[in-house]
């Protein structure tokens, strides 16, 4: 019991969520609870000094923005405590001491894995688990987890997710001898970049008035670099996921299909960017 009253406030709650997602989705969703509440809510006396309620509030929000569902996680408490973070990634060696870092770079900190900055064990903080699962739960899901935080008025958790994990179009893209299927809804469109522009690494690539930062499908995959051989120009594939906009050089584009996308084994699900795998019409 930590003594903090809280008020729990459920939005858009009655919209439609694939099964296999919200399953997937239960665990994560308790440890960012059980963070505002630990971490964020300040106790009722500390809040009555601030001149806010007593009572804390903690809000869960779910939308649609186009094929993919929107999950906020918001609380209205003392937001990030970013000197604390500093100072445990510090202790644990993840950043050097007096290293400069964004405020967004010091909140991703907490995804580290078994990161916490509660000095004492509790039911709710300081059992090493916590938002490195949210983030590497979301992320086999083929989502993006954002933080906003303000200090003193409170941190926003969103999380952007697949409406579905069944069935999906998808934009099939070979690098080698290696298919990928990239959902269409992370997909702006396809691009191409001059071969000695593209290996200069200068500069990004613009389209519809955005900045796409240049990055090698192979790399991202622990494969080996696009090669695009006999092509004056290397075909890059340009992908979304929330803030994020990156033109990924491939070797081909194979062109769109839907597909049931089938679950993979923890070993195959560990290697970031991958969340599913398909068998083709032929069989592969």
């Amino acid at each position: 019991d930590t003594g903090k009253q809280v008020h729990l406030l459920l939005e858009g709650t009655q919209g439609e969520l694939d099964r296999n997602v919200l399953d997937r989705m239960v665990a994560p969703l308790e440890h960012m609870l059980r963070n505002s509440v630990a971490h964020g809510l300040e106790a009722p006396e500390q809040r009555r000094d601030a001149g806010k309620p007593e009572e804390g509030s903690i809000a869960i929000r779910l939308r649609r923005e186009g094929s993919e569902i929107v999950l906020e996680v918001a609380d209205d408490g003392a937001g990030l405590d970013r000197e604390a973070i500093r100072r445990r990634g510090e202790q644990r060696g993840l950043i050097e001491p007096g290293q400069e870092l964004s405020e967004a770079e010091l909140d991703g900190l907490i995804f580290a894995s078994g990161f916490s900055t509660s000095e004492q064990v509790s039911q709710l903080a300081g059992r090493g688990v916590g938002m490195d699962v949210v983030r590497n739960e979301v992320r086999q899901l083929g989502g993006s987890v954002d933080i906003h935080s303000v200090r003193g008025q409170g941190v926003t958790f969103t999380l952007r997710l697949p409406q579905t994990l069944a069935v999906t179009q998808a934009v099939f893209v070979r690098i080698g001898d290696t298919t990928f299927a990239v959902p269409v809804a992370s997909v702006s469109g396809i691009g191409r970049i001059s071969r000695s522009r593209y290996e200069s690494g200068e500069g990004g690539y613009h389209y519809a008035g955005e900045e796409y930062v240049l990055h090698d499908l192979g790399s991202l995959v622990g494969q080996a670099a696009a090669r695009a051989d006999g092509q004056a120009q290397v075909p890059l594939l340009l992908v979304r996921a929330g803030d994020l906009r990156a033109a990924v050089a491939i070797d081909q584009v194979l062109g769109n299909r839907e597909i049931v996308v089938k679950p993979v084994g923890l070993q195959i699900a560990s290697v970031p960017g991958i969340y599913g795998a398909t068998i083709t019409g032929d069989g592969r």
